[in-house]
């Protein structure tokens, strides 16, 4: 695959040649340190691996933001460690790039699991975040509780902020704090991530929608949008917002987990 990155990932649990691990995708501006807890949970009863994409956590930067470069990254990753059939789980962006990767390689996603985001183009803005993390990149700062004032300037919601501090590194050289996402590739490709993931076709891949009842994320349009797609579709919808897996992961992996058994 030309230009396909290798990603960084993490995994729990028991590596088997014939157990199918399960792959988890992050959101936009997440990483695969975001789903900790949620390895140790899941990896209690299986292989469980959370991968970095492409300008986000521990995986290189590139230019390129579009939903077939992400995919093609996770297939590469998969190449390169023999893992030929698994279950595919992606929150938000990762669901878009978990959906692709579907449409294009169905023989080797045994089930799909999308959270909280349809195969549609969103006009949800990140204009905010992308501020604040600007101002924080703009300025020589220390200390967390330094990133944190800056980004209040933009951003009143203290749980958004404190997921953004968890993309800040100390450099080795200066001490400082800085950003390990691409945060100018991803500002710069942003109208591809909003964008819908064109791929064509559907894929006959058992796939579950889990959405969050008080998120605006999925319409009923959007889940229409996703039948046409992905013909074997369950849709379950717990008492959550948009970060399904956080707010509520006791539902959340058990939903999951009965998704998974039903293979």
């Amino acid at each position: 695959m030309v230009g396909a990155l290798n990603l960084h990932y993490i995994e729990q649990g028991t590596p088997s040649d014939h157990e199918r691990p399960l792959v988890i995708l992050h959101g936009l501006l997440g990483s695969a340190d975001n789903w900790r807890s949620a390895l140790k949970a899941f990896g209690r009863d299986r292989r469980v691996m959370a991968l970095d994409l492409r300008n986000h956590g521990r995986s290189p930067h590139a230019q390129d933001v579009g939903y077939e470069a992400l995919a093609e990254d996770v297939v590469a990753t998969l190449d390169s460690l023999n893992i030929e059939r698994f279950d595919l789980l992606g929150h938000s962006m990762g669901g878009k790039t978990a959906m692709l990767l579907a449409q294009r390689y169905p023989q080797r996603v045994a089930r799909l699991i999308v959270v909280d985001i349809a195969p549609v183009a969103y006009q949800h803005g990140h204009r905010r975040e992308f501020e604040a993390m600007q101002a924080v990149a703009s300025a020589a700062i220390e200390s967390r509780q330094q990133a944190d004032e800056i980004m209040r300037r933009h951003i009143d919601d203290l749980a958004t902020r404190q997921f953004l501090a968890t993309n800040l590194k100390r450099d080795g050289d200066s001490g400082q704090l800085r950003w390990r996402v691409g945060l100018n590739e991803l500002i710069d490709g942003y109208a591809e991530i909003a964008a819908a993931p064109e791929a064509g076709g559907n894929a006959d891949v058992p796939t579950l929608l889990i959405c969050g009842r008080d998120s605006n994320y999925v319409t009923p349009q959007g889940v229409e949008a996703m039948r046409a797609l992905f013909p074997k579709l369950e849709v379950v919808t717990l008492n959550t917002g948009h970060w399904v897996h956080a707010q509520d992961f006791k539902a959340f992996k058990a939903t999951v987990d009965q998704f998974l058994e039903g293979a």
